[in-house]
């Protein structure tokens, strides 16, 4: 045959001379083709945005604040929201917090942790405590107004 015929692109029906039509194809933006990574089935032009931005099995970094560690899409919504040491979480006492540091602050900074009196071990918030113990305790030490000896607040 002519090598100089024109014949039509397979895929995207333009008209290209018989010799490079081969070449042609290969390269045709309507070519259909697979993705290496995850299998997908997609045109050939799109082969930038698919790699960059749609393929689930592209690495992608963390989003959260402090967080270096790269992940596949596929599981990025999961890492993100889930997974991530890093994720902000909020506390019952309404601070936002990294998950990391969740159980500390729930243990040692949280106003909202439950704490006992020394004195008669009423549980109770420990955003409370100090008011409790220094006015409300029946257990606290308070001066007689009268002798000004040192009683239990209960006893007098």
């Amino acid at each position: 045959t002519c090598e100089r015929k024109i014949v039509s692109c397979a895929y995207c029906m333009g008209e290209v001379e018989a010799g490079d039509k081969e070449e042609h194809e290969k390269l045709c933006l309507r070519r259909p083709t697979k993705c290496p990574k995850c299998n997908e089935e997609f045109l050939f032009g799109e082969t930038d945005a698919h790699l960059s931005s749609i393929c689930s099995k592209r690495m992608v970094q963390c989003t959260n604040a402090h967080c270096e560690k790269i992940v596949r899409a596929e599981n990025f919504d999961t890492h993100v929201r889930l997974n991530c040491r890093f994720r902000a979480e909020t506390c019952d006492c309404s601070k936002v917090i990294p998950a990391a540091e969740m159980r500390v602050h729930k243990l040692t900074e949280c106003p909202m942790r439950r704490l006992r009196c020394r004195m008669c071990r009423r549980s109770m918030n420990a955003q409370d405590s100090l008011q409790h113990e220094l006015h409300q305790c029946p257990f606290r030490t308070t001066e007689c107004p009268n002798c000004s000896v040192n009683f239990f607040a209960k006893d007098i």
